[in-house]
Protein backbone atom coordinates (compact mmCIF):
# COMPACT_ATOMS: atom_id res chain seq x y z
CA UNK A 1 0.00 0.00 0.00
CA UNK A 2 1.39 3.30 -1.31
CA UNK A 3 1.34 6.34 1.60
CA UNK A 4 -0.57 9.29 -0.10
CA UNK A 5 2.32 12.06 0.10
CA UNK A 6 2.16 15.60 0.70
CA UNK A 7 2.90 18.15 -2.00
CA UNK A 8 3.84 21.53 -1.81
CA UNK A 9 1.59 24.12 -3.22
CA UNK A 10 3.63 25.87 -6.02
CA UNK A 11 2.88 29.26 -3.94
CA UNK A 12 5.22 28.13 -1.04
CA UNK A 13 8.59 29.67 -1.84
CA UNK A 14 11.58 27.06 -1.38
CA UNK A 15 14.67 28.72 -1.98
CA UNK A 16 17.77 26.69 -2.91
CA UNK A 17 20.71 29.22 -2.00
CA UNK A 18 24.22 28.68 0.05
CA UNK A 19 23.73 28.53 3.48
CA UNK A 20 27.31 27.76 3.76
CA UNK A 21 26.01 24.22 5.77
CA UNK A 22 24.94 25.97 9.16
CA UNK A 23 22.65 24.04 11.11
CA UNK A 24 19.38 24.84 11.25
CA UNK A 25 19.30 26.89 14.64
CA UNK A 26 22.19 29.08 13.53
CA UNK A 27 19.69 29.88 10.18
CA UNK A 28 16.98 30.76 12.62
CA UNK A 29 19.25 33.01 14.62
CA UNK A 30 20.38 35.09 12.12
CA UNK A 31 16.95 35.48 10.17
CA UNK A 32 15.70 36.30 13.55
CA UNK A 33 18.63 38.93 14.11
CA UNK A 34 17.92 40.78 10.42
CA UNK A 35 13.96 40.25 11.57
CA UNK A 36 14.22 42.38 14.20
CA UNK A 37 15.38 45.37 12.37
CA UNK A 38 12.08 45.18 9.51
CA UNK A 39 9.79 48.58 10.64
CA UNK A 40 6.42 47.31 10.74
CA UNK A 41 6.93 44.01 11.20
CA UNK A 42 5.79 41.23 13.89
CA UNK A 43 7.84 37.97 13.83
CA UNK A 44 8.57 35.29 15.80
CA UNK A 45 10.46 32.18 16.83
CA UNK A 46 8.06 29.22 17.38
CA UNK A 47 9.29 27.53 20.87
CA UNK A 48 8.97 23.74 19.70
CA UNK A 49 8.78 21.20 22.85
CA UNK A 50 6.31 17.99 24.34
CA UNK A 51 3.39 20.49 24.47
CA UNK A 52 3.22 22.11 21.07
CA UNK A 53 1.66 20.96 17.77
CA UNK A 54 3.81 19.33 15.16
CA UNK A 55 4.27 20.76 12.19
CA UNK A 56 4.21 24.52 12.83
CA UNK A 57 7.12 26.73 11.26
CA UNK A 58 9.81 27.86 12.82
CA UNK A 59 8.89 31.22 12.22
CA UNK A 60 5.98 33.00 11.77
CA UNK A 61 4.59 36.82 11.65
CA UNK A 62 3.14 39.38 9.96
CA UNK A 63 4.14 41.99 7.61
CA UNK A 64 2.75 44.70 5.47
CA UNK A 65 -0.58 42.97 6.71
CA UNK A 66 0.00 39.55 5.32
CA UNK A 67 0.41 36.36 7.13
CA UNK A 68 4.01 34.50 7.04
CA UNK A 69 5.02 31.33 7.81
CA UNK A 70 8.91 29.99 7.58
CA UNK A 71 10.46 26.67 7.57
CA UNK A 72 14.27 27.37 8.47
CA UNK A 73 16.27 24.46 6.64
CA UNK A 74 19.79 23.49 5.64
CA UNK A 75 20.61 23.63 1.95
CA UNK A 76 19.72 20.05 1.80
CA UNK A 77 16.88 19.65 4.18
CA UNK A 78 13.41 19.09 2.96
CA UNK A 79 10.38 19.79 5.24
CA UNK A 80 8.25 17.06 6.90
CA UNK A 81 4.79 16.16 6.03
CA UNK A 82 3.50 17.98 8.69
CA UNK A 83 5.25 21.23 7.93
CA UNK A 84 4.25 20.92 4.05
CA UNK A 85 0.60 20.99 5.50
CA UNK A 86 1.09 23.77 7.40
CA UNK A 87 2.86 25.79 5.19
CA UNK A 88 0.50 24.77 2.40
CA UNK A 89 -2.85 25.97 4.86
CA UNK A 90 -1.33 29.57 5.12
CA UNK A 91 -1.40 29.75 1.40
CA UNK A 92 -4.62 28.99 1.01
CA UNK A 93 -5.70 31.01 4.27
CA UNK A 94 -4.24 33.79 2.10
CA UNK A 95 -1.05 34.02 3.58
CA UNK A 96 2.39 33.40 2.27
CA UNK A 97 5.02 30.82 2.98
CA UNK A 98 8.47 29.82 2.59
CA UNK A 99 11.09 27.25 2.91
CA UNK A 100 14.48 29.37 3.94
CA UNK A 101 17.90 28.76 4.26
CA UNK A 102 19.14 32.48 4.66
CA UNK A 103 18.77 35.96 5.24
CA UNK A 104 18.89 36.44 1.78
CA UNK A 105 16.07 34.28 1.01
CA UNK A 106 14.27 35.92 3.79
CA UNK A 107 14.16 39.36 1.83
CA UNK A 108 12.89 37.95 -1.33
CA UNK A 109 9.84 36.87 0.40
CA UNK A 110 9.23 40.08 2.27
CA UNK A 111 10.15 42.23 -0.97
CA UNK A 112 7.11 40.18 -2.80
CA UNK A 113 4.81 40.15 -0.02
CA UNK A 114 5.75 44.27 -0.24
CA UNK A 115 5.09 44.20 -3.76
CA UNK A 116 1.96 42.59 -3.51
Amino acid sequence: MTKNKIKLLPQVMDFRLNDSGKPEKMIQSKIMTYLKTVPNSNFFKVAQGPWSKGGISDICGCYCGRSIAMEAKTKTGKPTPLQIKFLNNNVLAGGYSAIVRSVEDVKKILEKVKNG
